[in-house]
């Protein structure tokens, strides 16, 4: 017996280019979050609620997560990615993502539960250093196709300006505490707005 209650509100958190890491890149994904698990603790330790690295490092940080994102989604760059460039096997690795999304959408509506998209923040110093063809084409297009297929929210906060300041991160990637309680308050308050519309 499920603890989760019919009609429950259940949120499912996208974010790019994760989604689109080959299966067989689980190994390297592992290795790589490794070294962040090391980088968000470090953070913690300085500043729990606000964001102590210097410009310098935010820079290494933001270069060092693009970098192994690159490795991840090669031969696609997230930085200079074209929609001339998009492949055959962008279009399968897009397919596969948006299959096991649909497979937990799916297992959600059989549930009685009402699936909410969500996109999560990024800190301006990342996101605009993302091709925002990459985004239109290989994020935002996939999310809106689940989104009306199933009848779902998407709210989308990846660029959203009340989240991208680097204040609001303990890195670059994690949301600090002022952050996390900023974000959770705005994402509560908007699907209370739209409750009666999920």
């Amino acid at each position: 017996m499920s603890c989760i209650g019919e009609g429950a509100i259940i949120v499912l958190t996208i974010q790019y280019p994760i989604y689109l890491c080959d299966h067989d890149g689980n190994k390297e994904v592992h290795h790589s979050s490794d070294s962040w698990v090391s980088d968000y603790e470090t953070g913690l330790h300085r500043n729990l609620q606000g964001n102590s690295f210097t410009e310098k490092e935010i820079h290494e940080r933001v270069s060092r997560l693009i970098q192994g994102w690159e490795r991840e989604t090669k031969p696609f760059s997230i930085i200079s990615y074209t929609t001339e460039g998009h492949s055959a096997e962008m279009n399968q690795r897009l397919q596969r993502s948006i299959e096991l999304h649909q497979r937990i959408i799916d297992y959600c509506l059989k549930k009685g539960w009402k699936p909410v998209l969500v996109g999560l923040p990024y800190c301006e110093e990342l996101f605009t250093r993302v091709s925002d063809d990459f985004v239109r084409e290989c994020f935002l297009k996939c999310a809106n196709m689940l989104s009306e297929k199933n009848g779902i929210p998407f709210l989308d906060y990846s660029k959203d300006e009340e989240f991208e300041s680097i204040q609001n991160y303990l890195d670059i990637w994690y949301l600090n505490l002022f952050g996390r309680t900023r974000f959770t308050n705005r994402l509560i308050n908007d699907l209370r707005i739209m409750e009666g519309d999920i």
